[in-house]
């Protein structure tokens, strides 16, 4: 008979940092029992009304021309994922989404007295086998190599990578053949997703 465990252990592995949750949220996102959220025009505004910004800041924030929130207010379909995500992450961090910004997060270390970490580098265009630098441990641009070893750790397969960056399969089969490398918000979200991943497994 197994043995029954505390009540503090099964809080500690239902925690959502723990890598038990991880792989939980994973499967459930991989057999589409998750989603990421899809935004409509109301709740763009409502964003920025709650954050008190202006439309144009928010693209500032989101990294977009003002042009296109206003172009997801009249058309939400033409939202893509990666964007959904932005808008998440800063709907739910508010004012903290200001600390995973290099300048920022230093500034407010630094009041704290937390010592400073290296500056991240902006990433440069890695060539056919040339191999890219990492950051913390988090690749600046993904070689081939890399893309096939994230892919892998996360266990899903190539289409359904895509479609999770909002990419055609035929785009990660060039990442993974080495032909090209990630740019823009498909870049972002792999390394968060490397990041996160780092802290449950092994990518040495």
């Amino acid at each position: 008979m197994p043995e029954k465990k505390s009540k503090q252990q099964q809080n500690e592995e239902f925690a959502p940092d723990s890598p038990r949750a991880f792989d939980r949220g994973l499967r459930a996102l991989r057999h589409r029992r998750i989603a990421w959220r899809r935004f409509d025009g109301l709740d763009v505004r409502r964003i920025a009304a709650d954050r008190r910004v202006t439309l144009a800041d928010l693209a500032s924030l989101i990294g977009v021309s003002r042009r296109s929130v206003y172009r997801w207010i009249a058309d939400p379909s033409s939202m893509t994922l990666p964007m959904c995500v932005a808008l998440a992450w800063f709907d739910v961090m508010g004012e903290n989404v200001f600390h995973v910004m290099t300048e920022e997060a230093r500034r407010m270390d630094a009041a704290r007295g937390i010592e400073p970490e290296e500056p991240v580098e902006p990433p440069k265009p890695a060539g056919k086998g040339t191999k890219a630098g990492k950051d913390d441990g988090v690749p600046k641009v993904f070689s081939a190599e890399d893309v096939v070893r994230l892919r892998d750790r996360l266990d899903v397969s190539r289409k359904e990578f895509a479609a999770a960056l909002d990419v055609s399969e035929s785009t990660v089969a060039k990442w993974e053949q080495g032909d090209g490398v990630a740019k823009g918000p498909a870049l972002i979200l792999m390394r968060l997703l490397w990041k996160k991943v780092l802290k449950t497994y092994d990518l040495s």
